[in-house]
């Protein structure tokens, strides 16, 4: 782990740059439920959901947060909360991060998950630091995790060039992903005739 740290250039912690948030939602009989992808990082909504969870177990979320699965962190499972899943939930399972406003550099939150998280070499920082075997590791302390030295955040500039490229790659994703849905739907189309 030591050899690992050892190649980030001018490292600070995570703590420096992110402070942890909990929001607990209001009782209802049944919440909207989001879940972070580990394969884009992408923020979804799972839809309406009567799980068996106490609201105390639960957290909203805003637009702009940075949303991690503790279970699949990993994985890769880090994004950024859109404004479709603002005000969605999440189990006590994900933890949410929001800048500092006393950071020792500004850090945009489409950065973090791109450039700081998901990147190879933080990949194996986390690795060994999570708990738990096989598939079903997790960061049980968060407050430890922000203890986790990354990369010297790149200028600002470099940070909304990576916002920018991010979105268009998720715009480019939805398209295509409406492309598939509509050669599917004319191949079922043609083949119930």
């Amino acid at each position: 782990m030591l050899d690992i740290q050892g190649r980030l250039t001018e490292p600070t912690r995570l703590f420096d740059l992110l402070e942890p948030v909990v929001r607990i939602p209001e009782e209802r009989d049944a919440h909207e439920y989001a879940y972070v992808s580990s394969t884009d990082g992408r923020v979804r909504s799972k839809g309406v959901q009567d799980l068996a969870y106490s609201e105390r177990d639960l957290r909203v979320l805003r637009s702009g947060d940075i949303l991690l699965s503790g279970i699949d962190i990993v994985k890769g499972a880090i994004g950024v909360v859109g404004e479709d899943c603002n005000g969605l939930v999440v189990s006590k399972e994900f933890f949410t991060l929001i800048p500092r406003k006393d950071a020792t550099v500004e850090v945009l939150p489409e950065y973090v998950p791109v450039c700081l998280l998901r990147s190879p070499l933080m990949r194996e920082i986390i690795e060994g630091t999570v708990t738990g075997v096989s598939n079903r590791t997790r960061i049980d302390d968060i407050q430890s995790f922000l203890e986790l030295p990354i990369p010297k955040p790149a200028s600002r500039e470099e940070q909304v060039e990576v916002a920018e490229r991010l979105k268009a790659a998720y715009m480019a994703q939805d398209r295509a992903q409406t492309a598939l849905e509509e050669i599917e739907a004319a191949v079922s189309k043609a083949s119930s005739v």
